[in-house]
């Protein structure tokens, strides 16, 4: 059963910056960085009966939002003095976040060589006069063009060595 409710969604933007301190962990070098984000929040009014607390709630919900984004946000910012990452910020320079993106490729491989496999059944089949088989294959390789790039990704950051991301040569002031 379905049921409509009618009423506005009321949608308020915030943006905000915030001076962001860091320590470098190589040269011990104190360096500052503004941080900037953007935050939206919802509020619904069902049948436009309560429109002002929609709207005090979108604007609550957004400025709550924006609040935890920059105090718990960082970009990721080499030290100016010698170019190290710190630690924290190796995982996402490296993409490690995205895992789920490699177990996804994964997955379309298995499904890709499950599709092949019942391809190949279907055209050895002695009666087989029609194109279910060629869609068949063209959905695998589809599948395995799709998976390429993230285990390609995945491939070259852990064949090569965990390293530290500063630069040779410090900069000159």
């Amino acid at each position: 059963m379905y049921v409509n409710i009618s009423g506005r969604v009321h949608t308020v933007d915030s943006h905000g910056k915030m001076l962001k301190e860091v320590t470098c962990e190589n040269c011990q070098i104190e360096f500052v960085y503004i941080l900037e984000r953007r935050a939206k929040g919802i509020g619904f009014s069902p049948y436009c009966l309560d429109d002002e607390g929609a709207a005090q709630r979108a604007a609550a919900a957004s400025v709550n939002r924006l609040r935890k984004w920059l105090a718990q946000g960082f970009d990721i910012v080499p030290c100016p003095s010698c170019g190290h990452y710190q630690e924290y910020m190796i995982p996402w320079l490296r993409g490690d976040h995205r895992i789920g993106l490699w177990k996804t490729a994964v997955a379309m491989l298995y499904a890709a060589a499950v599709l092949a496999i019942v391809t190949v059944m279907i055209m050895i089949q002695p009666n087989y006069r029609g194109y279910t088989g060629l869609w068949l294959l063209c959905a695998a390789l589809i599948m395995v063009m799709a998976a390429r790039r993230p285990l390609r990704s995945w491939a070259m950051r852990n064949g090569t060595e965990c390293r530290d991301f500063a630069r040779d040569t410090p900069r000159e002031s």
